[in-house]
Formats: C-alpha cells, structure tokens, sequence
C-alpha cells in the first residue's frame, strides 16, 4: 500500500514536471492581445445589484449562478475611481488597451479547513503530496481597459476552469474564444486590424 502511493506520487511529480518545464518556456504568461487595441461595447450593460462586474457566455449576459465554468466565459469589471459611487450600467463605447492582455493560470486547492489556496502560475510539489484532492485550474486571459468618458471600466476578464491535475489540458482563452463568446455584445479588435 505505501509503495503504490509512493509510486502514484512519484508519477504526479513527474507529469508536474513536465507541467512545469513547458510553461517555463513561454514564461508562463502569453500575450494574447496587444496595446493599442480595442474592445467596443455595442449595447448598454447594466450590472447585478451591488456588483462590480456584468457575466457574459454564449453571446448573452448571465448570472454569475448562471455560468458553466468550464466553458469560456467573460465579464467586464468596474474599479471605484475616488469615493463616488460604482456606476449601474456600462454604456456603448470604445475602450482602448493601454497596455498588452495578461494571460496565464490559477492553480487552487482547498485545505482540510476549507480555504483556497491559489498560486498563479506556479504548481508545486507540495500541492501534489496533500491527501485532500487534486488541485484545480483556471485558465484567464485579462484585458486593461480605459474610456475617458467611463473610466470606472477597468476591464474584460474571460476565463474557464480546466479538468483536474493530472488530466490538465489547455490554454488561456484565445482572441478568437473571447468574440466568440461576446458575440454581438462586444468586439475585441487587434491594433492594426480592418474595421468591420
């Protein structure tokens, strides 16, 4: 019994390994979309009551309740600029990326009292020798936004949940996942792309 778990172990930390060696050589973070390009919001968002951020899959605003996490999903965020209030609705406009897209990995787990621990970017050995379940992956690709005319909008943040270590297989979600999953609600345009 102790040496199949030695052995099981043993084979976790080498796929881990493998893991590890591959996102090394990308740094662990890709840039997916470039400063100098552009989200436009084509109709009005109004947000959930108390929230900060709008849900969208399937080219429809969701719930957050609503949401399969493990397919692609996107939500644009609000950050308090002072002490005035959130805004309610994210109007039609043009926000512009200051800077490149951040995508990459969470890896989490649950303790045996509950509390998620997250590493971004990073598994670790440690997080293979625990007896309280695999660790979970979550895949995001995060785009800064800004409007002068709505700078409370920070961002577009899509995401989705991967299977469990050791079954782990994907990437963070691409230009192409992101519109389609905004579908008629938002376009992301690559700076230097055609108008259309």
């Amino acid at each position: 019994m102790i040496i199949e778990r030695t052995a099981a172990r043993l084979a976790l930390a080498a796929a881990a390994a493998v893991l590890v060696a591959g996102c090394a050589g990308t740094g662990g973070y890709r840039n997916i979309v470039s400063a100098g390009s552009a989200v436009e919001l084509h109709q009005a968002l109004r947000l959930p009551a108390g929230s900060a951020r709008v849900h969208i899959q399937g080219g429809r605003v969701v719930s957050e309740a609503e949401i399969n996490r493990f397919l692609v999903h996107c939500s644009f965020g609000l950050r308090r600029q002072g002490d005035e209030p959130l805004v309610d609705t994210i109007e039609p406009d043009r926000f512009e990326l200051v800077r490149p897209s951040r995508s990459g990995y969470w890896v989490e787990r649950s303790g045996d009292d509950g509390v998620q621990v997250a590493a971004r970017g990073l598994l670790t050995a440690g997080m293979l020798f625990e007896d309280d379940g695999p660790p979970e992956y979550l895949f995001y690709t995060e785009l800064p936004l800004r409007s002068e005319r709505q700078p409370q909008v920070d961002d577009l943040t899509c995401r989705y949940d991967a299977a469990q270590f050791p079954y782990i297989a994907g990437d963070p979600p691409t230009l192409d996942q992101i519109n389609a999953t905004l579908g008629e609600i938002a376009t992301v345009r690559a700076a230097g792309a055609a108008d259309g």
